[in-house]
Order: C-alpha cells, then structure tokens, then sequence
C-alpha cells in the first residue's frame, strides 16, 4: 500500500462528486469530505484488510476492482467485486464489530480511505451521511442473510508467446472460440498486436483504429468501448488495442481498460505481442491466468524458462497462474517423449497440444472453425477440456467400489454416451478404477459390455483365479490372471494416453493414508486399486504397501473436487441399509413358505433337503465372503458420506445380488442403464 499523488481540492471535490455515497452533497460538505481523505493505491493481489481485522476507515473505490472473500477449511467463497464508485468498510465502523470478510485487490487500484476518526467527525457534521449508511447496513445484512452459492466476474486470461510462430494467435483464438461456446458468457479477445488489426485482417473483418488512438479521457465513457468491439463468427467479441513497443505512457491505460471490461464480460483474453515491454509486463501482472505458448524447439524453451523466471517474481502464486502450453510440432511427438523439454523449461508443462498443419502453414478462419467443430479432433478436444476447466464448468464423474456389483458401471455409461453427457474428468476406485481406466483409454461403454459377457462362460472366469499356495499369507489371489487380462486391454499405456485426465485411488494400510494415481502405467494403479484386503495380494511400491481404494475412499467424490471438478456425478451401487434390510426381510419371509410348503412333502424330500441345508451351513458363508461383506458394509457408510458432496447421485443398486456375481452381467448392466435413464433430467438439468 502507497499513498499516491493527491489530486488538487477541485479535482478530489468532482471526483466524490461521481461516487454515489456523496452525490447528493453541496460543495461545502464534498470539501469536508475532502480534506478528510486520502487517496492510497494497492497493488494487484494486495490486501486492504483481512477478515476478523479490527475496522479503522471507511474506503471508497477510485478505480480497479476489488474482490470480497472468505476463507474455510482451504476453500475460498467469494461475495462480491467491488469498482468505482463502490464503499466497503463501514459495516464494521457503524456496527463496532471486526470485518466479517477479506479484502483484496484484483488490479491495481486507487481507493479512497477515511480513517475511523475522520469517518466520525464528519458523520456528526453531515447528518444526511448517517441515513444513507444505514440505509447501506440494511441492504447488505438482508442480502447477506439471503445469499445463497458464490459470486464471480471476469476473468483475465493473457496469452504469451517468448518466440515468434509458435501457434500463440491461434491459440488464443481458439481458446475464446471454445470459452464462448462452453460457457455461453461473453467473451472478449483484445489484439494488442502493434496495429491492434492482425486478427482482424486474418479473420477478414474491416480494421478500425486501435484504441491507442482513442483520447483516454473519453475511452471510458459515451460507450466507446462498446462500439468499437467487432462480433465474430467463433461467437467472441475482438477489440483491436493495438500497442507500440517502447510506449511507457500507454502502461497506464492497461490496468483500468481491463477493469472495465471485467466489469460486463465474463472473460477477457488478452494476445499480447512478443516483445515485453512496461504495457505488456503490466498486462501479465494484471490477469488471473497466464498462457506461455511454446513449441518444442530448444531456443523457444530457454526463452519461455527465462520469461517464466521474470514473472515468477512479479506475479503473485505465479505458480497457479502461470501455464506452460507447448505445441507438438514434429510428427513423432507425442505427450509422453517431452520429458527433456520439461527439464530445459524447470517448469511443469501444463497442457501438450496436438500438431496440426495450422501451425505449419497459414489457416484460414473457417478451417480453425471446422476443426473446431469435429468432435473428433484432438486438437478440439483438447482445447474444448481447457476451456471448461477455466470456465469451472468441469463436469467430474466417481466411479466407486463394489466387485460385481460395480458392472452397472457400464450401464451408467452406456446412457452417458448415448445421450453425450460431457465428462471432463474420471476417478475410480476399485472396479470403478478398472472400467474408468478401460473406459479412458478408448474403450466404448458398448466395448465394455462384451468383454462383460465374456465371463459368463465359467473357463474365462476362472483363467482370473491364480490361488496362493500353502496358507494366504497376503490373500488369497495372487493377482496374476488378472493382470494377464489387465494387459491385453491396457498394455503399456499410460495417464498421459487417456481422452480425459483421469484419478485412480489406492490406499496405503500402514500409514492410512489415500494414494490417488495420476501418472505412469495404468495397469499399475488398476491392480493397486483392485487388491481387495484378503482377497488379493497387496502391492508393493518402493517402500509402500498399496491396498484396494475402496478401504479410504469408495466414491471418489472428494478427488474430483480437489482436482476442480464443478459439478460431480457419482455413481454409488452399494444398497442403502433400508434396501438391504427389506431384501433381507422378503428373504425370510420366501423361506418360511419354503418351509410351510415342504412340511408338506413326504418325509425323504425333506430327509434331503435338511441334508443339504447342513453342508451349505458348513462352507457358506467362506471366509472370503465374511471378508468382503464385512468391508462392503464399510465402504457403504464412507460412500454414504462421500455422496454427500456429489451434484447427482446415480444408485444402480441390486440388494440381492451377489459380489461375486461376475458370471450374471447383464442383470448389472440394464440396471445401470435404467437408473441412468430415470436420471436423465437431474443429469441435464446439472449440465445446462
């Protein structure tokens, strides 16, 4: 915090004059006002005070924005944005108690500050004052009262290259192209390009002066700004800038030309241009998100390193802010072969995108739109994910434990397909761990269900069993046939294979601990995933012992969350304690008439039937099915807790069905699909 320069007494008086708390004032009381102000300037992501902070002065926004938050558990909530002209401060100075939220600066910003005493004096010479405030005071304690979810605003999202023909543009392009669409917000793109018109010229649309030409002292009035905003066929609005290298005097045009934009547009890109100068270092200190777009040759990768190292020290969480985006160019590249890039960067990579031929050779805009178009393309995948992702309209989906029962899981995604339910991210546990990797790595759900029916046939079930030999010491699969079949399916692939980012949960017996799997070999995570306690041998990993998910987390809600997902769909196929009771009830109940009916019969029937009642006695239920009914009635109570969090719940439940019932998928199967159906609205609804 600096106080900055005064304006003169006049300057100050028509100043407060424009901020709605001193409107109705004479001159005389504006200069009271005045004298008794000073004006402070913060700089981006600086605090004006902090919540339980004792009140000392009442602020008024001169210009920037300002974001209103608290802070629970990690989780941040955010009330409002406050812009010129907007107070904040003097519930706590009318009402004596500590501010009830933080305050921080979103740009820099100039605010105006009375100081406690100063606020007094002058509430007891301008009486009109005090009912204006309390005026306020009611109107915010009402609406604080009725407030329900979060509030947002603008984002700023700059889109940076340190080389020259790296795809920047065309990045930038498609991912307001994609932010439109996905959101159905407003989306705005500004060309800061030297003559603020080279996006305009490639997207053939008539070029208009850049606002640098524009007197700055009406840019933000008469609706200039408005005018001057081209609509475009990719359904984003272009505002050509346009910025001359070396022009400092412009620098201080960029920060309030972005507050107000934010203040009506719900994302603003910005497509700076290569060179870095004060306007262009200003314009990356002032967004919430930053772009460094790259390609894979050695020179651009030291620059980008180089540049990420400036910014590391100006822009406050840099390293939440800052993504490195790098564009394949050579056609043997691939996700997976960029590990010596990330070295030479010494920076995480945080989104690959695919080569395509726009980056080698001039595209046309109704090229980038087809493409764009085809949900098949990868590139369009790619950047459609990004755009959801900073969009918060990420749509999760847990897949939970269960053994058998777990098959509705395919079920539930045949419905998803069909009905082409956007899923951005997957997380599963156990044998949703299993399907999701399946599922994930370009298995249909169609694909699925007939590897599904391939155990039906007694042979293929039984090529999964490999028992332990002597006593099970560590349980009683060793696991071997199910990775052979594990193998067939996944092979070698890897996290970075699948179509959407996926999670898989394990855990760790000794330290208690949850292991969610996020890199390297799915087969790995699957088996680690999958090794029920008892049942199948744990795995070893280094100096870890890694066990079934389902143990700590099985409905992996919590993950998804975590990972950003807005909105979750959990599928949860452990019967609920009512529907497991009533099962058990009529279970009874057919058993006595079972046995009225054959008190009927004669007496070897019955000699019979009681012989073979006996031998059941003694090996049913095993061992193994104490084990795993026990650890199921676990699980259903954490899963219970865990769905607690989901948006929607999809519970294809079968109390009568067994956890062993691989050989019975179909029953699984069309259950999955009828509840998902029954869902539908719920699911649409979340979506829309």
């Amino acid at each position: 915090m600096t106080e900055a320069s005064l304006p003169g007494p006049h300057d100050k008086i028509q100043l407060l004059r424009r901020i709605e708390l001193f409107a109705s004032l004479n001159d005389a009381q504006l200069e009271i006002v005045a004298k008794a102000t000073r004006l402070v300037e913060f700089k981006k992501e600086e605090v004006i005070y902090r919540e339980g902070d004792q009140a000392d002065a009442l602020y008024i926004v001169v210009s920037g924005r300002l974001k209103v938050f608290t802070q629970s558990d990690g989780r941040e909530k955010v009330y409002t944005f406050l812009h010129k002209g907007d107070s904040f401060g003097e519930i706590s100075l009318l009402t004596g108690e500590t501010h009830s939220a933080t305050v921080k600066a979103q740009n820099d910003a100039l605010v105006l500050e009375l100081a406690k005493a100063d606020f007094e004096e002058v509430i007891n010479r301008i009486p009109a004052l005090v009912l204006y405030l309390s005026r306020v005071l009611s109107k915010r304690l009402r609406s604080k009262e009725g407030r329900s979810g979060e509030f947002s605003e603008g984002t700023i999202i700059a889109v940076y290259s340190a080389a020259k023909e790296v795809g920047r543009t065309l990045f930038a392009v498609s991912l307001a192209a994609s932010l439109r669409r996905e959101t159905h917000r407003e989306v705005v793109l500004l060309d800061m390009s030297p003559q603020g018109g080279e996006i305009a010229a490639w997207m053939r649309h008539p070029t208009r002066p850049a606002l640098k030409t524009q007197d700055p002292n009406l840019l933000f009035s008469g609706g200039v700004i408005e005018q001057e905003m081209q609509p475009t066929n990719f359904g984003f609005k272009l505002l050509s800038v346009g910025h001359t290298i070396g022009q400092e005097a412009e620098e201080r045009l960029v920060a309030p030309l972005l507050t107000y934009l934010t203040d009506s547009v719900a994302y603003v890109l910005i497509d700076l241009p290569t060179e870095v100068d004060s306007a262009v270092f200003k314009a990356l200190t002032q967004s919430d998100i930053i772009y460094l777009v790259t390609d894979t040759q050695r020179e651009h990768l030291l620059r980008t390193q180089a540049l990420y190292g400036r910014l590391d020290g100006a822009v406050a969480q840099a390293a939440e802010k800052i993504k490195i985006v790098v564009n394949l160019r050579g056609s043997t590249e691939t996700e997976t072969t960029l590990a010596d890039e990330e070295a030479l960067l010494e920076h995480p990579i945080a989104y690959v995108m695919p080569r395509i031929s726009a980056l080698d050779a001039a595209v046309q805009p109704e090229g980038l739109q087809a493409m764009l178009d085809q949900p098949t393309s990868l590139f369009a995948v790619k950047v459609r994910r990004l755009a959801r992702a900073v969009g918060n309209v990420q749509v999760g989906l847990a897949l939970g434990s269960g053994a058998a029962l777990g098959l509705a899981h395919i079920g539930v995604l045949k419905v998803l397909e069909r009905e082409k339910i956007p899923i951005d991210i997957v997380a599963g546990t156990s044998m949703g761990a299993l399907i999701a990797a399946m599922w994930t790595s370009g298995r249909s759900a169609r694909d699925l269900e007939a590897l599904a029916r391939r155990f039906q046939h007694p042979a293929n079930l039984l090529s999964l069993l490999d028992i332990g030999f002597l006593l099970p010491l560590q349980g009683f699969q060793r696991g071997h046939g199910v990775m052979q079949f594990l193998r067939k399916d996944l092979g070698t692939k890897t996290f970075a294979d699948t179509w959407v980012p996926l999670k898989i949960i394990a855990s760790n017996p000794w330290t208690r601990e949850q292991v969610v799997f996020e890199e390297g070999r799915l087969i790995d995570a699957v088996r680690a995933s999958i090794a029920i306690p008892g049942v199948f041998y744990p795995v070893q990993r280094l100096d870890d012992v890694l066990a079934d998910g389902g143990v700590v987390n099985p409905v992996p809600v919590s993950v998804l969350r975590k990972a950003g997902a807005r909105r979750v769909i959990a599928i949860n196929c452990f019967p609920t304690s009512a529907e497991t009771a009533r099962y058990v009830r009529e279970r009874r109940k057919a058993h006595q008439e079972e046995e009225r009916q054959l008190s009927q019969r004669s007496f070897p029937v019955r000699a019979a039937h009681w012989l073979k009642h006996q031998v059941m006695r003694g090996i049913s239920p095993s061992i193994l099915d104490v084990l795993v009914r026990s650890m199921q009635m676990m699980e259903h109570e954490i899963a219970e807790v865990a769905c607690q969090e989901a948006d929607v719940t999809i519970r294809p439940t079968l109390p009568d069905a067994d956890w062993m019932e691989f050989y019975h998928p179909d029953k699984f199967i069309q259950r999955g699909e009828q509840v998902t159906e029954q869902m539908l609205p719920r699911i649409r609804e979340l979506i829309a």
